[in-house]
C-alpha cells in the first residue's frame, strides 16, 4: 500500500489534489474532514474525545501504509482566500460553509503559525514542495506522479 500525504495550510488545494490524484492513479483519498466529521456526528469540535477520536483514526490509517510520501503545497493567502468559497470545498467540507467563520480562521492561523516548511522537513528523500498558486489540480497531481513514480491507472 502507498500513502500520499498531501499537507499545507488551509484552502491550499490538498482536497482537489488528492480527488485528482485518486482519479488519476486508483489510490484511495482519505481526507481530514472525513475523520473531522466523523467524530464530529459524536463529539463537540474541540473536545478531548473528539481530539482523541479524530488522532486514532488518522493514526491507524497512517500505520497501515506501507509506503509513505509527502506532498507539501503552498499558495499565496490571496489564491486560498479565493479557493474558500468553491462549489468542491464547500460540498466536502460542511464545517466550511459558515464562509466569515472559515475567512476569520484563515487569517487568524496564517498570522499565528507557519503553515509551510522552510527546507526543513523531516523526510527531505519523502517529501515534494509544489507551490500551487496557478496550477489546476490535475497539474499537480501529475507532478506528485512524477515524483514519486505513481502509475497512471489504464485507460478504461
Amino acid at each position: 500500500m502507498r500513502l500520499v500525504v498531501i499537507f499545507g495550510p488551509a484552502v491550499v488545494g490538498k482536497m482537489a489534489v488528492g480527488f485528482e490524484l485518486q482519479r488519476l492513479t486508483g489510490l484511495r483519498l482519505f481526507h481530514n474532514h472525513l475523520a473531522v466529521d466523523l467524530a464530529l456526528r459524536f463529539f463537540p469540535f474541540g473536545t478531548p474525545q473528539f481530539s482523541r477520536l479524530v488522532s486514532a483514526l488518522r493514526t491507524r490509517v497512517f500505520e497501515e501504509g506501507a509506503s509513505v510520501c509527502y506532498v507539501e503545497l503552498a499558495a499565496t493567502q490571496e489564491e486560498r482566500l479565493r479557493r474558500d468559497v468553491t462549489p468542491l470545498r464547500l460540498a466536502e467540507k460542511h464545517p466550511k460553509r459558515d464562509l466569515e467563520r472559515s475567512r476569520a480562521l484563515l487569517l487568524e492561523h496564517d498570522a499565528k503559525y507557519r503553515l509551510n516548511s522552510n527546507g526543513d522537513f523531516f523526510y527531505p528523500e519523502q517529501h515534494i514542495k509544489i507551490e500551487n498558486t496557478h496550477l489546476e489540480p490535475t497539474q499537480v497531481a501529475e507532478h506528485i506522479m512524477a515524483a514519486f513514480s505513481i502509475p497512471r491507472l489504464p485507460p478504461a
